[in-house]
């Protein structure tokens, strides 16, 4: 990874992070905010990001900044609050609803044209929020070819194929021997 190496290389990088819930809404409620679920009060399934509560974006634009995100999760939409402090926030819907969220390449797309579209040197703060590693994992085709080359089977790994697994109603794959 010699390209995200070299970012790192040149960026704060946190190498001891926990997340603060175990899923994605208070999570990035808490990444938005600086506080803890119970203190943003989205700390349970259909709970806003209410508007008092005030954001980096928030901080970032009073203080000059364009703001811009970039989202392909449905749970974190404009309705729920996370458009706060976003000059411009940007849903990338779900390609097959419920299934296949956006890939992060048109996420990275949406953020070129935005900067592009820029006309002044303004600072800027951008939020992007991708859901490639995310269940369902569906890789393209080189990416699967080149990290899992021996598995087939393209639901090995999907939620249902782990329900299976867990369940043990299924076996895992053989372990393949390293060339």
């Amino acid at each position: 990874s010699p390209r995200i190496d070299a970012f790192a290389g040149e960026s704060v990088l946190f190498e001891h992070t926990l997340a603060q819930a175990p899923w994605t809404r208070p999570s990035v409620a808490s990444i938005l905010t600086g506080l803890w679920p119970l203190r943003h009060s989205v700390d349970r399934p259909g709970r806003a990001l209410p508007q008092p509560v005030e954001t980096l974006a928030e901080r970032l634009q009073e203080a000059g900044y364009d703001t811009v995100a970039v989202n392909t999760n449905g749970i974190l939409s404009g309705s729920m609050g996370f458009d706060q402090g976003f000059g411009d926030f940007i849903y990338l819907e779900e390609q097959m609803p419920g299934t296949v969220h956006q890939g992060a390449d048109r996420v990275n797309t949406a953020l070129s044209t935005w900067l592009d579209a820029r006309i002044d040197g303004r600072p800027f703060f951008a939020y992007l929020h991708v859901s490639d590693p995310h269940a369902p994992y569906t890789p393209a085709p080189a990416q699967r070819r080149r990290f899992a080359p021996g598995v087939s089977d393209g639901q090995v790994g999907s939620s249902s194929w782990m329900t299976e697994l867990r369940e043990g109603r299924i076996e895992p794959p053989a372990a393949h021997a390293s060339d």
